[in-house]
């Protein structure tokens, strides 16, 4: 025979779970959000930041070995980007 009492504390008790798990969840949720949204505007930084060296290279007496230093900066930059993206698409 159950007892109505215990019954009622165990659903209490569910329920509390069920919408800690949900308030958790959307914690989660809102946090990746923002984390991608950031990451993507860190891509589109890093974009202008490549057109900026083009800009400079063009109106500026560089060696070619700062602009290739500068390339491979950026280059390594949108790769750490792209990672970053890629590891979003998980979350």
């Amino acid at each position: 025979m159950e007892c109505p009492r215990i019954r009622r504390l165990f659903l209490g008790l569910q329920e509390t779970r069920r919408l800690y798990c949900e308030k958790v969840m959307a914690t989660i949720s809102g946090s990746c959000f923002e984390l991608i949204n950031k990451i993507d505007s860190i891509a589109t930084n890093v974009n202008l930041l490549r057109m900026d060296i083009w800009k400079v290279a063009e109106h500026v007496t560089v060696t070619k070995d700062n602009v290739g230093v500068l390339q491979r900066n950026v280059t390594d930059l949108q790769e750490t980007v792209s990672c970053l993206q890629e590891l979003t698409m998980l979350l």
